[in-house]
Parts: structure tokens; C-alpha cells; sequence
């Protein structure tokens, strides 16, 4: 009876703290609303996720109504809610964007980690008060960190799109690469670029020496070319004065006519050696622009080479571009790491805390345990392990002595030796379905063990073998675990099941994370303040 009897009585123990959270769920879980006290209002959700009827409504955090009801209809669901009459709720007022402006506004929220939400309300300011059977304008489903998560997950389908426009561009500047940086690709870049400084040299000389005629040369303002201009508007006005008064003064006339002759035959004598000059800087001018011209011809024509060669396939840039193959190994690789990257980013890891009271030893006795899972089926397990009986050695020494007469004595002295150090454990785990068996070092000791799961893993039995070679019963150590509450669970069972001297009934709680809950605690974690 009494190996039965601490087992029987964590039993019990669990059993009454079950109906004890019970009996205040139902304690704590009544209407606020009743009667005439409230108002029946609707509100339409895209997510109703952890909602259900009696869900509180809160205002300022302060209890106002609750959930009635939830009805689908269509993708959406229509959430039918009691809100005590004396908050008042407002409709809003269109604002310049056509959005609503100080409208009575219900959000979603998360109370805790467990998935537990409530309704937050803000009553608005402006517009017509709602009355009964009415909707409430705006409803926000996703807040804070779901809202954040939902929005990396549209930017993880952003970022392979930028992958590839990333492999694109890489592709073009090898392309470039091999075209251009190879020495003959150089050279012709060199070519070109001479061929440019040299056209921009001579057009500058040109429109240097076009300057100069313009002011200083014949052309210039007030030089030989003004003076013949101005001289035949002279002759002109005289010709003209001339045919008035042609019958009256015919011989002046004449006498004028050949005054304009002479000076315009001194004009043009004293002048001519400018204009042939000037035709004949205009003429080297010219062919200079044309052979800077022909130069350029060339270097377009090599560039016109270069390209029909690339789309050709020849050369580096020509396979690059039109060899589908190296394309397709190229694709390859990138599939390759692709893989690799997706098979890191898939574990998974998690942390387990575990005290237990040993009630023989009437100590308590402490687990660390890091699991890191790489698929579903397969764990590696460590763990560190505070154990008030500490590490136990046994050490035997064996004496023969020879005393008179050739009779010899022996001797055998056995030590047990007990250091207070961490014990380790590492272990390899694999599961079907409802079984899971592991094997490797338990408590710095070779070991194996196994675990029967059931209600999804919510209750489990776990058996434990260990300790072969220490020269007793090797340890078999059981325990039943239940967890309770997400995260947290509770654990009772006998160490030692085949030595009745060290049998030993232990039963304790525990707590479990992974990695996604750890990052769900440090974001929603409160932040320090510096005042």
C-alpha cells in the first residue's frame, strides 16, 4: 500500500486542482449585460479567430458588454454584440479622403499567449448616435504582432521576384564584362574614345576660327563687307535719283555712275586676298569635319561587329546570352541552395524548464533541455540536469599482502565517491505517429527510453532506462505528463522501479517553449522605461 500511496495522492492532487479551475471558470464566467441595461448592435469580422459567445467587451479596459452571437454569412462573419446603453456610440463623418472620421470604432485583441482575445471599444465623437440593431462602422481584425506577421508574409513573396531581377542584372553586367573588359574589347573602347576627343578638338577649332572672321576678319561688324553693302545702297539711292532726274541732269548722272564703278572696283581689289582666305579656312574646316565623321562611321561600325557577334553566340557574352544551357545549369545551382537555405530555415528549436520534489530525498531536482528538430520525425536532445544526489563513483581497491610462512592476506576496500556536479544528457529521437524512442546519454550515462503520447500530445508516458555499468539494477524511471495549460504541464512518476532501496516517488511541473514562441514573448515583452 505504500508504494502506491504518494502516486495515488499527486493523482488526487491533480485531479482536485483540475475541478478547482473548473469551478472558478464557472464562477467567473457570467453576463454583464442584462435586460434593458443594453443595446443589441452588430459588427462584421473578416477573422474571428479565438471569438466566441461571451467574449467581454471593453472600453478603456473597463468591461461594457460582450459577444451574443456569431453568424457566417458569406466569407465573413457578423458578430452580434450587448453594449450597456449608457456608452454612446457614434457613426463618424466622412473626411476629405471618403474615409470615416471619429466613428465608433471595435478592434481585436490578444489578452494573452494562449490564443485568448477580447473586443476593444472606442465610442467615436461625431456623427448620429447608433441606436438598437445597428452596425458598427469600423472593425480592425488584425492588430500588433498579427498584423506584423501578415505583412512580412506579403514581403516574403516580394523578395523572390527581387532575387531574380538581382539574377538579371548580374547576367548583364557578366555580359558587359565579357564584351568590354577582355584586352581587344579595351582597345576598341580606347579607339572610340580618341576618335571622340579628336571630333570635339576639331569643332572647337572650327568654331574658333569662324568666331574670329565674325570679329575681326571681313565679316566682322563695320569690316570691307559692311562698306560694300553700305556703298551699294548709296547706288542704289543714286540710280534712283538718277531716274528722277534723268532729263535734267543726264551728264552728272553719268559722271556719278562712274565715280560708284571706281570705288567698287577699289573695293573689291583692296579686299580680295580676305575672302580667299576665308573660303580657304572654310574649306580645310569642312574636310576636317568630314574625316572626324569617317571616323566615327568606323567606330559604330565595330560596335555594329561586336553586337551581330553576340547575337551570333560567339565569344563569352554571345553563350551567355544565347546558350540555354548554361542557363539551365545556372537555374540549377540557384535550386540547389535554394533547397539548402529552406532546410536551415525549417528547423526548429525548443526550450523545456522542469523542477520535480523528490520525496525520499526531500530535495528537489532540476532539468534544462534544448531540442532542436530538423524535420517532424527526428529531435536531438540536450539536457542538463541538477540532481541533489549529485554524481556518485565507486572505486574498488584490492590489497594482497604476503605474510610468514608464504600464507598471503587480501584485502578489498570499495569506495563510493559523490560530487556535487551537473549531469548531461544527449539524446536521439525519432517518432511515428503516437511513439517517439530515443537513445544516447542520460545523466552522463548510456541510456534509451521511450514515450506514449495521446490527446495530441497534450498527455504523455515517458519510460527511461539508464545507468547500465555501475554495478547495480540499471535505473528505469517512469512518469505520466499532462499539460494542462499551453506551455505549462505537470508530471508525476517513481524513479528506480527495480531497486526497492532506491525506488523513489517524485512529481513536479513544468514549462516548454520553441522558438517562435520566444520570439512572440520578446515582441510583445513590455519595453523598459528610462525614467
Amino acid at each position: 500500500m505504500s508504494r502506491i500511496r504518494a502516486p495515488l495522492l499527486v493523482g488526487l492532487l491533480v485531479v482536485g486542482a483540475a475541478f478547482a479551475s473548473f469551478y472558478a471558470l464557472e464562477r467567473v464566467d457570467k453576463s454583464i449585460t442584462k435586460g434593458d441595461e443594453t443595446i443589441a448592435v452588430t459588427a462584421v469580422f473578416s477573422d474571428v479567430t479565438g471569438m466566441a459567445e461571451k467574449t467581454r467587451v471593453t472600453l478603456a479596459g473597463y468591461p461594457v458588454g460582450q459577444v451574443q452571437a456569431i453568424e457566417l454569412e458569406g466569407s465573413v462573419a457578423r458578430v452580434r454584440l450587448r453594449i450597456l446603453k449608457k456608452v454612446t456610440m457614434f457613426s463618424g463623418i466622412p473626411g476629405p479622403d471618403g474615409r470615416l472620421a471619429s466613428a465608433a470604432t471595435l478592434v481585436r485583441r490578444q489578452a494573452s499567449l494562449l490564443g485568448d482575445y477580447y473586443l476593444e471599444l472606442a465610442p467615436g465623437a461625431s456623427g448620429e448616435a447608433l441606436g438598437e440593431g445597428d452596425e458598427i462602422p469600423v472593425v480592425v481584425t488584425s492588430t500588433g504582432l498579427e498584423a506584423a506577421l501578415s505583412k512580412l508574409d506579403s514581403a516574403a513573396e516580394i523578395i523572390p521576384k527581387i532575387d531574380r531581377i538581382a539574377g538579371d542584372i548580374s547576367r548583364i553586367t557578366d555580359n558587359l564584362a565579357a564584351v568590354l573588359g577582355t584586352e581587344k574589347g579595351q582597345r576598341r573602347l580606347d579607339e572610340i574614345a580618341d576618335n571622340v576627343v579628336k571630333a570635339s578638338r576639331d569643332m572647337t577649332v572650327i568654331t574658333s576660327d569662324l568666331k574670329d572672321r565674325f570679329n575681326k576678319g571681313s565679316l566682322a561688324r563695320g569690316g570691307s563687307l559692311d562698306k560694300t553693302i553700305a556703298s551699294l545702297e548709296r547706288f542704289a539711292r543714286t540710280a534712283e535719283s538718277f531716274a528722277a532726274v534723268a532729263s535734267s541732269s543726264g551728264s552728272r548722272t553719268l559722271r556719278n555712275v562712274e565715280e560708284v564703278s571706281v570705288t567698287l572696283r577699289d573695293l573689291v581689289g583692296k579686299n580680295s586676298k580676305g575672302v580667299e582666305s576665308t573660303m580657304g579656312t572654310l574649306t580645310s574646316t569642312l574636310k576636317k569635319l568630314e574625316e572626324s565623321l569617317v571616323r566615327m562611321d568606323k567606330a559604330v561600325a565595330h560596335v555594329e561587329s561586336i553586337v551581330a557577334k553576340v547575337d551570333e553566340g560567339k565569344g563569352t557574352a554571345g553563350r551567355l546570352i544565347n546558350d540555354s544551357k548554361l542557363v539551365d545549369k545556372a537555374e540549377e545551382v540557384i535550386g540547389d541552395a535554394s533547397k539548402l537555405v529552406r532546410r536551415f530555415t525549417s528547423i526548429e528549436t525548443g526550450l523545456s524548464l522542469r523542477t520535480e520534489f523528490m520525496q525520499k530525498a526531500d530535495a528537489f531536482k532540476s532539468h534544462v533541455t534544448l531540442r532542436i528538430s530538423p524535420r517532424n520525425d527526428k529531435d536531438f536532445l540536450l539536457s542538463l540536469t541538477d540532481d541533489p544526489r549529485g554524481k556518485t563513483r565507486n572505486t574498488r581497491l584490492v590489497t594482497t599482502s604476503t605474510l610468514n610462512q608464504g600464507v598471503s592476506s587480501t584485502l578489498q576496500e570499495s569506495t563510493t565517491e559523490t560530487s556535487d556536479s551537473l549531469k548531461i544528457s544527449l539524446l536521439y529521437q525519432l517518432r511515428w505517429n503516437w511513439f517517439r524512442a530515443r537513445f544516447g546519454m542520460i545523466e552522463s550515462s548510456a541510456g534509451t527510453g521511450f514515450d506514449l503520447t495521446f490527446l495530441g500530445d497534450a498527455l504523455w508516458l515517458s519510460v527511461d532506462a539508464f545507468a547500465f555499468g555501475s554495478g547495480n539494477l540499471p535505473r528505469v524511471r517512469s512518469a505520466l505528463n499532462w499539460e494542462f495549460i499551453r506551455h505549462v504541464y505537470a508530471y508525476a512518476g517513481v524513479d528506480s522501479w527495480l531497486d526497492s532501496k532506491a525506488r523513489e516517488p517524485y512529481f513536479g511541473l513544468g514549462v516548454r517553449f520553441t522558438d517562435d514562441d520566444i520570439q512572440t514573448l520578446l515582441l510583445t515583452a513590455p519595453r523598459i522605461s528610462s525614467n
